[in-house]
């Protein structure tokens, strides 16, 4: 497995994996424009050994804060500890580029992402009424308030 930055040759498995993992997906041309053009947003990968991305995560970095766009694992890697070893990657570059603080809005019924999240001292801040086009549903809005992040247990 190889975790890096990614870049604009990646855009192309970036969508193709956010085609997969998500009900309202993003564009092509929009993630392109997030990572290739945007500079506050910095995107990072998984890759297994045949050079395939396996999981992506981006965030926007203002000033000392970060807030996450994008958490994508690949259906066959889920449940495998890619998204725990992706989150702790991100989590520790983003502290090496001076962020204090990191906050992200996720589903209530995605219970494995909530669990991802709070065993990294997530907390729940907040929600969003009506949040996801698809079906209306809320947006949980966790916290990390200090990083380094105490460690998952």
């Amino acid at each position: 497995m190889k975790l890096r930055r990614l870049e604009k040759a990646d855009v192309p498995q970036v969508s193709f994996l956010e085609q997969a993992c998500f009900s309202v997906p993003w564009s092509q041309a929009s993630l392109y424009q997030d990572i290739v053009n945007n500079d506050l947003a910095r995107y990072h990968g998984m890759f297994d050994d045949k050079g395939t991305l396996i999981a992506y995560m981006g965030y926007w970095k203002v000033l000392e804060q970060a807030h996450v766009t994008n958490v994508a694992v690949a259906p066959a890697w889920r449940r495998r500890g890619v998204g725990k070893r992706l989150f702790g990657y991100v989590l520790q570059k983003a502290a090496q580029e001076g962020v204090e603080s990191l906050t992200l809005e996720v589903r209530p019924s995605n219970k494995a992402a909530l669990a991802l999240y709070r065993s990294f001292g997530m907390e729940e801040q907040g929600r969003r009424r009506h949040y996801y086009s698809d079906n209306g549903e809320d947006a949980l809005i966790l916290w990390l308030s200090s990083l380094p992040y105490p460690q998952a247990h």
